[in-house]
């Protein structure tokens, strides 16, 4: 996305003053509160006083202070823009200001959104950065960036990207219609019914015969056990991540001239490695808890079958990625 385009998204959201007269005046109670160390307050004095006159001067203010803020996109965008005007001030601190995008530029990696439906909204953190197809990557701040698609008539496409200096963070969007509750199931295969081919269905019970469902226990309860595992060692990659996360957010990664990133990257790449352990050992003792539950009720099943009660339980050829459907009836 061309800094003039996030630039002219930006200020738009921001108030106008009444008289564009006003415009030297605000620039001059901007840079006394930026000498008083009141740097927010700077910011809204030279937003209003860019509305007023859209000049470089302005702008290069705005983004200097934006900067002292640690307001890094924004920043990026607006001192771009004032580089690419002739203004005098720009002219003058031509300099200063490229040196201030340098730092600025240690701040922010890039992202890269493919796919999607043209016209679709895209927001990093909340803000507006464009519409699809994005005419190439946009700058973010780095560390975890939650980038959202949004377009009437589709669900909102929401992922959570870890941003780095040293590559870029690249997504595929796929949007799915409103219309299905869930888009995922319709775009696959039918489901089969139950008791297809290659189905396994144990025979009924019949009456008086105690204790056939002991089987199902003893397997709902290797599931439970595993459950429990598996719960534990999610816990323990868990735990072990915020370790992780603690020292990388702490002084320890705190060097002069270096990012966080540049200073621990392996205290980053450990949180990003425990983050995927834990999340997939909670997954798996979910799908185990699942396993347990349906033998454990198979099992009380059968064993209080009668000459009126059939239990069956069966497993086939099914959607999803696993490919395997189990039905059973009681």
């Amino acid at each position: 996305m061309k800094p003039s385009c996030l630039l002219h998204l930006l200020l738009l959201l921001l108030p106008v003053p009444a008289s564009a007269q006003e415009a030297t005046a605000l620039l001059e109670q901007g840079v006394e509160a930026r000498r008083a160390g009141d740097d927010a307050r700077a910011r809204e004095l030279f937003e209003q006083a860019y509305l007023l006159e859209p000049t470089g001067l302005a702008l290069g203010q705005l983004g200097l202070a934006e900067q002292a803020l640690g307001q890094w996109v924004r920043a990026d965008a607006h001192l771009r823009g004032a580089l690419e005007t002739e203004d005098e001030f720009v002219l003058r601190n031509r300099a200063t200001l490229e040196q201030a995008l340098e730092t600025i530029q240690r701040h922010l990696g890039r992202i890269e959104l493919l796919g999607g439906q043209p016209g679709a909204h895209v927001l990093v953190n909340g803000d507006l950065r464009g519409t699809m197809p994005l005419e190439g990557p946009i700058r973010a701040a780095l560390g975890d960036a939650v980038v959202e698609v949004r377009l009437d008539g589709y669900h909102t496409f929401r992922r959570t990207l870890t941003v780095t200096a040293e590559s870029v963070a690249r997504e595929t969007v796929r949007l799915l219609p409103t219309e299905t509750e869930d888009g995922e199931a319709t775009q696959g295969p039918r489901p089969v019914e139950p008791h297809t081919a290659g189905a396994i269905t144990p025979a009924p019970p019949t009456a008086g015969r105690g204790g056939d469902g002991v089987p199902f226990y003893i397997i709902g309860a290797g599931a439970a056990v595993l459950t429990l595992t598996a719960t534990v060692i999610g816990i323990g990659y868990a735990v072990s991540r915020e370790n992780h996360a603690a020292i990388y957010n702490g002084d320890q990664c705190l060097r002069d001239g270096m990012t966080r990133a540049e200073a621990c990257p392996g205290q980053r790449q450990a949180v990003l490695n425990d983050e995927a352990a834990y999340t997939a050992a909670f997954v798996t003792g979910g799908a185990l808890a699942l396993v347990s539950v349906v033998f454990f009720v198979i099992g009380a099943a059968v064993d209080g079958g009668g000459d009126e009660a059939e239990a069956s339980f069966g497993c086939g050829s099914g959607p999803g990625e696993l490919g395997l459907s189990c039905t059973g009836s009681f």
